[in-house]
């Protein structure tokens, strides 16, 4: 996306400087030069959205620390689809966190919504809580009912698979106590 935006202003940087000197291009083709330019101008806004911490509708990482949540319910008054905000950490194989917090956005689901109030009163009494996404293929059988089917909804950047996020109470190791130089 940053690429893009770049172009963007290359591109617009050219067609001033053809657009302010003399040449024997059309005028209708600088229209279209200025058209071209105007719609780059969408794009910088919308690849900007991605950047400034609005939430993304990408996979989440397979291992995450849960930091926040945020649930919307969905309104059948208004017409309006819910959706789960998440604020992750990025894991590693050692369940330590190497990402900075990121959020990610998710369709609604009554049982994933649950699972998430219950981590999130967790984390509001000072637990710290990792969550694991598992993929399965596997259709309307009883183990995989109330998972989130990813794809049902255009805000989730999932492939066609169920989708089940576990969340698990992690122990945080204590640190051995330090002896003060010259005590024992």
């Amino acid at each position: 996306m940053i690429w893009l935006m770049s172009l963007g202003y290359v591109a617009l940087a050219g067609l001033l400087l053809t657009a302010s000197i003399p040449t024997r291009f059309s005028m209708l083709i600088k229209l279209l030069g200025i058209l071209l330019i105007t719609s780059f101008y969408f794009a910088t806004y919308l690849g900007h959205r991605g950047l400034a911490g609005w939430p993304i509708n990408e996979e989440l990482p397979k291992n995450f620390r849960l930091v926040w949540v945020a649930i919307d319910e969905p309104g059948k008054k208004d017409g309006v689809d819910g959706e789960i905000f998440f604020w992750i950490r990025e894991l590693n194989e050692n369940n330590e966190a190497i990402s900075k917090p990121r959020a990610y956005i998710l369709p609604f689901d009554i049982a994933l919504a649950e699972r998430v109030q219950e981590a999130q009163e967790k984390i509001q009494q000072g637990e710290t809580i990792n969550g694991y996404v598992q993929e399965s293929d596997n259709e309307g059988n009883d183990e995989t009912k109330g998972q989130l089917k990813a794809g049902d909804n255009s805000t989730s950047g999932f492939s066609d698979a169920l989708l089940n996020i576990e969340f698990r109470e992690i122990e945080i190791p204590t640190l051995p106590l330090k002896t003060m130089p010259g005590s024992r």
